[in-house]
């Protein structure tokens, strides 16, 4: 809950900071094109601000907010003929409900793999960058790490491989 003596900018700042990593996961988990995402994000961004007023802050926000961005896809990909074949508002609608359920357990989890991600050496913090952040296909990361397009596949499925072990050990070592 936020303090009342919040102005309504501070506390739909406080609360749109908490939302944002579940809403853009779960934009992001729907909507494959990552440009087509970021524009949802900003458009349910906009559309949360304009309507602050409206909100009732007796409910959740990030409920709120949630129902914001499954209305924003629902317009965007009918838009986009040929995703929209694919997902039904009805699926829309399930997979926006299993989204707010497990954002508990998803916030732990992220919580551990920024921690995890820390712990690794530099060159694998790189080829991670270079493949999520950049998201270049093996053969680009290949010439930037200057090794063969199999060596930078291996590197990343052990990269992979190391932080799930790493998320798996925190998310029990918290659970105790």
């Amino acid at each position: 809950m936020i303090p009342h003596d919040l102005s309504r900018h501070e506390q739909y700042t406080q609360l749109w900071t908490a939302a944002i990593p579940a809403i853009s996961g779960f934009i992001h988990s729907i909507v494959y094109d990552s440009n087509l995402a970021d524009d949802i994000i900003q458009e349910v961004a906009l559309i949360t601000i304009r309507k602050f007023p409206e909100f009732d802050q007796s409910k959740s926000f990030r409920g709120w907010a949630f129902g914001i961005a499954k209305n924003v896809i629902k317009k965007s990909l009918s838009a986009q003929r040929k995703q929209a074949k694919h997902l039904s508002d009805n699926v829309i609608e399930q997979l926006c409900q299993t989204a707010e359920s497990h954002e508990p357990q998803l916030q732990h989890t992220r919580q551990a793999l920024r921690e995890c991600i820390k712990s690794i050496p530099d060159q694998y913090r790189k080829a991670l960058h270079l493949r999520y952040s950049e998201q270049l296909d093996y053969e680009r990361i290949s010439k930037k790490l200057k090794t063969t397009v199999l060596a930078a596949r291996k590197t990343l499925s052990r990269i992979h491989a190391k932080l799930r072990k790493c998320v798996t050990l925190r998310l029990q070592k918290s659970q105790l």
